[in-house]
């Protein structure tokens, strides 16, 4: 748990903590997931992304992203191969 009291995987305070019932997910192919989430949204509990990153770590990256005018939007960014 973290200063605020929240877990710091879900974001979630502890009466409410959902990590122990989120299991691996065994995936048949080999698979990268990006998400790019909003600088805001990065300690909101209510983000999916987060479980997408616990039931999925190795393959999972999260980051921020905030666009502005002279930022390239993360399409633009990445390209997948």
């Amino acid at each position: 748990m973290k200063a605020s009291g929240k877990c710091m995987t879900c974001w979630f305070p502890p009466q409410y903590c959902i990590c122990s019932k989120l299991a691996a997910v065994p995936l048949s192919r080999n698979v990268e997931f990006l998400v790019f989430m909003h600088n805001k949204e990065l300690f909101n509990a209510g983000d999916d992304a987060k479980l997408l990153f616990a039931c999925c770590p190795e393959q999972t990256k999260v980051g921020p992203h905030c666009r502005t005018a002279t930022t390239p939007s993360p399409a633009q960014q990445w390209t997948c191969s």
